[in-house]
């Protein structure tokens, strides 16, 4: 089965350029803190570089610009998401931005996606 489910969240901390800690607010007055790991609308690969624990210097340089990049567009806002399914580690979603673009898609253009090497 695989259904979607659209909320609105509050990002209440960002983890790092694909990671956020954000209440859902699920309806009924009842809200829960969840972990996200987000993904891209119009990309197969959406993962942005490590902070922490990262292979190299300029892989946690690269990734302390993605964090930061992140707190910008999301930390304290609220946004409409949609959860894709369950991970590994933690629920998987989508974030429209308040503009109506996707913030998966819009750091893949910023460039703070992965690389294979730093």
């Amino acid at each position: 089965m695989n259904e979607s489910y659209t909320y609105y969240v509050k990002v209440e901390r960002v983890v790092d350029g694909d990671t956020i800690d954000a209440k859902v607010f699920m309806g009924f007055g009842l809200t829960q803190l969840i972990r996200f790991r987000l993904i891209a609308e119009n990309h197969d690969y959406f993962d942005t570089p490590e902070s922490w624990r990262p292979k190299t210097e300029a892989e946690r340089e690269h990734g302390e610009a993605a964090t930061a990049r992140a707190k910008e567009l999301l930390e304290g806002k609220t946004f409409l998401i949609k959860s894709i399914k369950r991970g590994k580690y933690r629920y998987v979603c989508k974030i429209v931005l308040e503009d109506g673009s996707d913030y998966g898609d819009n750091m893949i253009n910023e460039g703070f996606l992965k690389r294979d090497s730093y």
